[in-house]
């Protein structure tokens, strides 16, 4: 195998998954978002590339992201709603107030926020869900789905953080919706 040939198909593998209109399109968002930053810190050439490398490392998460199959993000559907209604629980138990609010848990050498995991575990978890019972859906299936949005909804409303309930909220209802 040539030098070539071997760049070629690294190539080809970078950019087999990659929609070439969507990521122009959210490069050039990006590109004037950039611009815009660096007019509004009076011309901080450090703030724009610091917040460039942001992006870069953003759109390599997304890539790497793109090329998981799905089949292994259902397999950690479970274990990642599983571990962050207990650590929303932990929060209620034992987390830190901040600004008046008690969303953060606090692990020693640094603290989380588990609502930011549930965006991505409430969805994932419904997929999983009904994908499972995709053959025969029934109301059964809607309120056991709607007991597993509405639990860790009602953690996070309780901390409070009413936006993020609302979105975790949202997120959940769509899953419902295009599962019908």
């Amino acid at each position: 195998m040539t030098t070539t040939s071997l760049i070629k198909k690294l190539g080809d593998a970078f950019v087999r998954r990659i929609d070439g209109f969507l990521l122009m399109t959210a490069m050039a968002i990006a590109g004037l978002g950039l611009l815009v930053l660096y007019s509004a810190t009076d011309a901080s050439a450090n703030r724009v590339m610091g917040q460039a490398m942001n992006l870069a490392f953003a759109l390599t998460v997304m890539w790497i992201a793109a090329n998981v199959s799905p089949q292994h993000y259902m397999r950690w559907a479970v274990p990642l709603f599983a571990l962050g209604v207990t650590l929303l629980v932990g929060v209620a138990l034992f987390g830190t107030v901040v600004n008046g609010s008690r969303r953060w848990l606090s692990l020693g050498i640094t603290r989380i926020q588990p609502s930011e995991m549930m965006k991505i575990a409430v969805p994932l978890l419904l997929a999983w869900y009904f994908n499972r019972r995709a053959a025969e859906i029934r109301m059964r299936d809607f309120a056991v789905a709607a007991l597993l949005i509405l639990v860790p909804v009602g953690l996070i409303a309780r901390q409070p953080d009413l936006g993020t309930a609302l979105l975790i909220g949202a997120s959940g209802f769509f899953v419902l919706y295009l599962a019908v």
